[in-house]
């Protein structure tokens, strides 16, 4: 069970292991999937570093600012010119990129949930929520001002503490919203397609109460171009309550390539790395080159349109194969 805490950067370590983190991952992206951000911040208790990333992606460009900090108040979540906070528990978040830095981007977005969390359990050593909601604030790309209008514009939030699971396979971790429910799911695929490991709910918005239904069974059929390129995907899932729905993927413009926040590591370094009392550094990638594409596919955060009985939504249909 999760309490307003446990929305804090502060778990103590449960294992003397270098790589124990705390940290939170958040997407904001408008409608029409012209638009996401990403960002991240992830503390190191163990090795007294902490980390952290800012992505701005518009069409087929990606903007990244990463931060590492090494010592410092591990609860003061500002490495540079990225920063978080928490306005309000489980409820409300302020994410910000000040302008002082080389990738001409900044924000200040607030995330306010527009579900309760759903609480995603154990996982071996690894501890994780998730939320869905919508995004208020401003956006600015090289000078550019960008309102992110909450009625246009939605976000999702990942909260996650622990170590993180080592296993192999291709994974699909899918946060998406609809306007009556809150989907999450992660399942686990060997080269063959053969599902090894599967686990999500639903919670439902006010109309029915906010109740939270565990999924019991998740048939994914995706569809990928002749290049590996995500397009569509059709998931049917089912719950122990009985309820059955067909969930409808269609990747928008705007895909986040997590490697730009060293998930799987980017030439070299990986995240929770010590690399000096404070590094900022900056990069911006042309997504609409083949090759740059084939460097930074990883861990791919795809926005996409979701459909399902009558219901149209938003939301993350993220893989770790594909582009």
């Amino acid at each position: 069970m999760i309490s307003p805490a446990d929305d804090s950067l502060g778990h103590a370590p449960q294992s003397s292991a270098p790589e124990w983190f705390d940290r939170f991952w958040m997407n904001a992206h408008s409608l029409d999937g012209a638009v996401a951000v990403a960002q991240g911040i992830g503390v190191y208790a163990n090795t007294a570093v902490v980390d952290g990333f800012a992505i701005v992606v518009r069409g087929r460009e990606q903007r990244i600012v990463r931060a590492s900090r090494e010592g410092g108040d591990p609860s003061s979540l500002r490495i540079g010119p990225i920063r978080a906070e928490i306005v309000e528990p489980l409820s409300r978040w302020r994410f910000r990129l000040d302008p002082a830095n080389d990738a001409g981007i900044a924000y200040d977005i607030e995330f306010r949930a527009g579900f309760e969390p759903i609480d995603c359990g154990r996982m071996r050593d690894w501890s994780h929520f998730v939320q869905a909601g919508s995004a208020a604030g401003r956006l600015r790309i090289d000078g550019e001002e960008i309102a992110i209008d909450p009625a246009s514009w939605r976000a999702g939030r990942d909260r996650s503490w622990g170590l993180r699971p080592q296993g192999k396979g291709r994974f699909n971790w899918v946060c998406a919203q609809l306007p009556s429910l809150h989907l999450w799911y992660l399942t686990v695929e060997d080269t063959s397609g053969q599902q090894r490991f599967a686990q999500g709910w639903l919670r439902h918005g006010v109309g029915r109460g906010g109740a939270v239904e565990e999924l019991t069974r998740i048939v994914r059929r995706p569809v990928f171009d002749a290049d590996g390129s995500f397009q569509t995907a059709e998931v049917d899932v089912e719950t122990g309550g009985g309820t059955m729905s067909t969930i409808e993927f269609r990747r928008l413009e705007s895909t986040a390539f997590m490697r730009g926040g060293l998930y799987g590591g980017w030439r070299g370094f990986r995240q929770g790395q010590p690399r000096g009392p404070l590094l900022v550094e900056a990069e911006r990638w042309n997504l609409g080159d083949p090759a740059t594409l084939l460097q930074v596919a990883g861990l791919n955060d795809h926005v996409c349109a979701v459909a399902s009985d009558g219901e149209t939504g938003i939301g993350i249909y993220e893989l770790n194969h594909g582009r």
